[in-house]
């Protein structure tokens, strides 16, 4: 257990900030500050303190003896309990919980603490940050999720700060896991779904670990694709409802169980609202067509499937579940006659943005023997399409394969960040890195164990930091 190195005393002598009033008046006194080990994680704590007067309260905190960021009270109290997030590992803190009067402003610390962080329950682990431009990236975290050896290994979500440190973690306790969990910030949680380790159950928890909500129950898996596992999507929908992708089996005029994949839509308490089946809408279902991304428009009146095995997106009838058009090589639009490679093959992670386009991770098959990542505009009158943006295409020199998995998401300052990784030998090395319009790689953090096995995130995003900076 990680131990404050500095302990609190049952009341604490309250000092003034620089530039407050050296008579706080009404504010009181902070009484009984408590650091605590957060029993989630080994480089988060608790901070817990009392005062006799209902204010907000803040914890500045800081590693080398300065103070550089915080947390705070979300409403005034005198039971004042925060989390600090965003530390490393083996890393001595400095601790300063605030508190400030509601009504005059007046603000009042306690004297300084230290905490010193605990060592990751991974430690094979290496980020290797390998580019780093501050003022051309956009600035945050990067969530994700980590698998170091085998697809098959611990898997751990994890949040990475700018210089590709580990700030944040959730493990499962087991000693198996899943490469495909997507990890998204919920604001004040994070939502862990799609394909968690057998006989666990998607989850929200908040940022100190603990579960505030957990969805239905992953099927106990006895080989790689059993029938009702749950893979590659959970997500949870702007109408509150949780969207989950699962692998079935059926049998079909007579032959063998044939796999397909089922699309559900079910309420907090897992009760399944809407269901769709690939294997009685799309084209030669002797074939598994591996699906790995749903998106739906709002108002669910229409939405897309993706087929890694079919190299297709579909366009599908919210109503109905029919195919309303199909993009691909053979499909419904013609090519870009400009371009080499016009169609995606074994593509992933398809993002529509505002101008109607659609970003595509274009991981390419082992015949093209690249990948890249590639953004259309797809005219749905004329039925054509164009490639109007390509990385590595033309803009820069940067060839990669990536034989499964991959991400790629369009920035709010117009970068595109990009999740490359595979724990497959023959594979380019895993990393994640954003780049520019123009294709200059603006951060980059490599990913591989200790003794150089094969390490590995599925999908990433870019999320605001929880801490605020001083």
């Amino acid at each position: 257990m990680r131990r404050p190195t500095s302990l609190a005393l049952p009341l604490l002598l309250a000092l003034p900030l620089a530039g407050c009033p050296t008579d706080p008046g009404g504010l009181g006194v902070i009484e009984d500050v408590r650091v605590e080990d957060n029993p989630h994680s080994t480089i988060s704590c608790w901070v817990r303190w009392t005062t006799d007067e209902l204010t907000l309260g803040r914890v500045e905190f800081g590693a080398g003896g300065s103070l550089t960021a915080y947390h705070e009270d979300l409403e005034p109290t005198t039971e004042h309990e925060i989390l600090v997030i965003g530390m490393r590992p083996d890393t001595e803190y400095t601790l300063r919980p605030v508190h400030t009067d509601v009504n005059t402003g007046e603000e009042l610390a306690s004297a300084e603490l230290t905490y010193t962080t605990g060592s990751l329950p991974f430690d094979d682990l290496i980020a290797e940050l390998t580019e780093h431009d501050p003022a051309r990236m956009e600035p945050g975290w990067t969530l994700t999720n980590i698998t170091v050896d085998t697809v098959f290994s611990p898997t751990y979500a994890v949040a990475l700060d700018e210089e590709g440190q580990v700030v944040w973690y959730r493990g499962f306790g087991l000693d198996e896991g899943r490469i495909d969990i997507e990890v998204t910030s919920l604001n004040d949680r994070v939502l862990i779904g799609a394909g968690v380790p057998s006989g666990m159950r998607p989850m929200e928890v908040g940022w100190d670990g603990s579960v505030l909500w957990e969805g239905p129950q992953q099927v106990e898996l006895t080989e790689f694709l059993t029938p009702g596992e749950m893979h590659h999507r959970f997500d949870r929908l702007s109408d509150g409802s949780n969207m989950v992708l699962s692998y079935q089996l059926r049998e079909l005029d007579g032959e063998p169980d044939r796999g397909y994949d089922r699309v559900e839509l079910m309420d907090a308490d897992g009760t399944v609202t809407w269901s769709w089946d690939s294997i009685d809408h799309l084209p030669t279902p002797e074939d598994y067509v591996w699906g790995n991304a749903v998106v739906f428009e709002p108002g669910n009146d229409a939405f897309y499937f993706n087929s890694r095995n079919f190299s297709s997106l579909y366009r599908l009838d919210g109503d109905t579940g029919d195919i309303e058009w199909t993009f691909g090589e053979g499909g419904d639009f013609a090519p870009d006659p400009d371009a080499e490679y016009p169609f995606p093959t074994q593509a992933h992670a398809p993002e529509f943005q505002e101008g109607g386009t659609v970003l595509l991770y274009d991981n390419g098959g082992m015949e093209r023997g690249f990948s890249r990542v590639v953004e259309y505009a797809l005219d749905t009158e004329a039925m054509t399409s164009e490639i109007v943006w390509e990385y590595p295409g033309e803009i820069a020199h940067d060839d990669w394969y990536n034989f499964a998995m991959g991400d790629a998401d369009r920035q709010p300052n117009g970068n595109t960040l990009i999740t490359a990784c595979a724990l497959i030998e023959s594979n380019s090395r895993s990393r994640i890195f954003e780049v520019t319009p123009d294709g200059d790689t603006v951060w980059e953090v490599q990913l591989h164990g200790t003794d150089d096995q094969l390490a590995a995130a599925y999908m990433a995003d870019r999320i605001p930091p929880p801490p605020r900076p001083l």
